[in-house]
């Protein structure tokens, strides 16, 4: 809080997007897609299966689904 009014003060308006930029979950996923080669090409080329949480208790992975399926 106290840097974001630190930066506001001597940044403006701009300072204080840039500098909540650094602790948004939103961007820091994007920056961790873009870093992950192998997951970023597969959300390019649409071969991508995200892993679909219900609960804490319950992940299902898709991509584990169709292999089981397959296999049958």
């Amino acid at each position: 809080m106290l840097a974001m009014e630190i930066t506001s003060r001597y940044y403006y308006q701009r300072g204080r997007i840039e500098n909540s930029l650094a602790n948004d979950p939103d961007v820091l996923k994007a920056i961790e897609v873009i870093e992950d080669k192998a997951l970023y090409a597969s959300v390019l080329n649409g071969t991508y299966k995200p892993v679909i949480v219900d609960n804490e208790e319950d992940i299902i992975d898709e991509s584990s689904e169709e292999e089981e399926e397959e296999n049958d």
